[in-house]
């Protein structure tokens, strides 16, 4: 038995020498250099007994270092990505990439591998090689740092391949899914999408101005088709394909957005695609408007009170539904009428107030012929000017067309007649209380000003 206990003894004490003389890796001393992989050294000291928690510690020394190298390389690429997430108002660029990657020391991050582990038990310190292909790297920060252009690209990527007809678009507004508001998330969405187009370079973004005004006169919107009229949209559709559109809501932690493409040919929507990001990355963007419960009751109350099967009458802001506009920004309303009529345009303020925009002191003339496009208050021509100022939330137009001239009269003073949003309905319902209820139409639009 002596023996036996004796040859155990030996045969422990060899593995063990064996084992703390064990040579350490070439990689420790000299990291491995390639042009196409970087490779990152992990280190970690411990205390006996606490060889697992070095493992880990050791990891996230890589990870971190890797991400040290990250910044260090694309910085300047993506740097510009920052200034449209919401964590760039309250981190720095090497802080969120930092942060993605070294504390997730748990995990093996998509593109990352750990090629070697080393415990010298001897100097009670745990080594960890880790590389990342180079080409992963763009990758790995645009789905960290941007992960809403990530995604906007490879979407726009699939769609040009599939559909390479699609030539040039114009970037319309979202809405939060199934509401008639959308927050400062739907300019966030347009920006993305403009400089995903440049990025791409395959697809370009169609700006003009009249672009709402040219889908009114072919009988379009970015609702859908409003109002018939001819075939005068061939002509635009050389210039432009069609307008992208969609929504967004929320799902737990997660955001949900919609792309929808409209194409002006087909007069339908052709393409939709969806993505799901972190709500977290969007912190400081606002997803509704701040007055959403008190323009909740006033669209509820205000935007169904006339309807007419043939008599259609449609109006929209000049950044089209569902825009939204900064402080100090000029709005330009249009509207158009399938019939002659007289009309009236009211606006329902953020803070519930309502004004009479049209007619008014410059243009007392309400009297609107079947198939124009009108417009009120341009900023370069006209001397009644929309300028767009606090409360910050959601407002409203009212477009309210009748037949025959409406009941009550308005003596246009060099001010805007100015009612209690309380009592608009009323005020409405009584100018047209002698017109048979056919002969009465109504449109509503709305959009958001954000600061």
């Amino acid at each position: 038995m002596k023996h036996f206990y004796t040859v155990v003894f030996f045969f422990v004490t060899i593995q063990l020498m064996f084992a703390a003389n064990e040579p350490k890796p070439d990689w420790i001393s000299a990291i491995p250099s390639d042009s196409r992989i970087f490779y990152a050294l992990g280190v970690a000291q411990y205390k006996q007994g606490q060889a697992k928690k070095a493992i880990e510690s050791a990891r996230a020394d890589a990870l971190n270092n890797i991400s040290t190298y990250i910044v260090a390389d694309v910085k300047s690429v993506f740097s510009q990505q920052t200034t449209s997430t919401a964590n760039s108002k309250e981190e720095n660029f090497e802080d969120i990439v930092k942060k993605e990657l070294s504390v997730r020391s748990d995990v093996v991050l998509s593109g990352v591998k750990f090629d070697g582990m080393y415990d010298d038990k001897k100097a009670k310190t745990y080594y960890v090689l880790a590389s990342i292909e180079k080409t992963k790297v763009k990758e790995i920060i645009r789905q960290t740092v941007d992960p809403v252009g990530f995604e906007l690209e490879k979407i726009f990527y699939e769609i040009k391949r599939n559909n390479p007809v699609i030539k040039s678009l114009t970037i319309s507004n979202f809405n939060f899914k199934g509401k008639h508001y959308s927050g400062e998330i739907s300019g966030y969405l347009r920006s993305k999408i403009a400089s995903t187009f440049t990025n791409l370079g395959t697809i370009e973004e169609y700006s003009d101005p009249d672009f709402n005004k040219y889908l009114e006169q072919s009988g379009l919107s970015t609702r859908g088709i409003t109002i018939e009229k001819s075939n005068e949209q061939d002509e635009l559709y050389q210039k432009v394909q069609g307008f992208i559109t969609g929504s967004y809501w929320e799902n737990n932690d997660k955001l949900e957005f919609e792309i929808k493409i409209y194409d002006l040919k087909e007069k339908k929507y052709t393409i939709s695609k969806n993505f799901t990001v972190p709500k977290d990355k969007f912190s400081n963007i606002k997803l509704i408007p701040d007055n959403i419960d008190e323009f909740q009751k006033k669209y509820s109350e205000l935007s169904d009170m006339f309807a007419s099967q043939s008599f259609n009458i449609k109006i929209w802001p000049d950044k089209g539904d569902f825009a939204t506009y900064k402080e100090g920004e000029y709005l330009v309303p249009y509207f158009i009428s399938n019939k002659d009529c007289y009309l009236r345009v009211y606006l329902v303020s953020a803070d519930g107030s309502s004004v009479l925009l049209f007619p008014n002191y410059f243009d007392k003339n309400n009297f609107v012929k079947k198939n124009e496009v009108y417009k009120i208050g341009d900023p370069k021509f006209s001397p009644f000017k929309l300028k767009l100022s606090p409360p910050y939330g959601s407002e409203m137009l009212i477009a309210i067309a009748s037949t025959s001239d409406f009941a009550d009269t308005i003596n246009h003073t060099s001010e805007i007649p100015v009612f209690d949003g309380n009592s608009l309905r009323g005020v409405i319902i009584e100018s047209v209380k002698n017109v048979k209820s056919e002969m009465v139409s109504q449109a509503t639009c709305t959009y958001t000003i954000i600061p």
